[in-house]
């Protein structure tokens, strides 16, 4: 059949394009408050400051903010879309294999993060990291990844 015949049998809807028409509203149970943010714990074994360099780089390319500590354990929390913080997790797994995810949520959220990777250092480095993964529910992650 061409296109012409195919259109030529298939029933027309009748639409009123007029300003007067209804208009259609989102029901309350499909608003949005926020988008669909993924916050994924990355730990490694240890990390430097060449390598924290290196993935602050990648994160923002992938439009990902969170914190990262250095050292020993090394510590990434990132948030963003949830197709960005896969990707970001897959390469950094290809290219430095002492990395691995230690856990992610997902929800429909505002960012609790600043916008871009932020180094976390000083004594109070660790107690600070521990907040902010209580505040998003990565907290039990960390404890499990480190055997706390």
């Amino acid at each position: 059949d061409s296109l012409k015949e195919f259109l030529a049998k298939t029933p027309r809807t009748p639409i009123d394009w007029s300003s007067s028409a209804a208009t259609t509203t989102t029901p309350a149970s499909r608003e949005r408050s926020g988008v669909r943010l993924c916050r994924m714990l990355v730990v490694a074994t240890e990390m430097d400051a060449k390598e924290l360099a290196g993935i602050q780089a990648d994160a923002g390319k992938y439009n990902l903010g969170g914190y990262i500590k250095s050292g020993s354990p090394g510590l990434v929390v990132v948030e963003g879309l949830e197709f960005n913080c896969d990707i970001f997790m897959d390469n950094l797994e290809r290219q430095k294999k002492k990395f691995g995810k230690a856990g992610k949520v997902n929800e429909r959220s505002q960012r609790a993060f600043p916008k871009e990777l932020t180094k976390l250092d000083g004594d109070s480095a660790m107690d600070d990291f521990n907040k902010f993964l209580e505040a998003v529910g990565l907290k039990e992650s960390l404890d499990n990844a480190l055997g706390a």
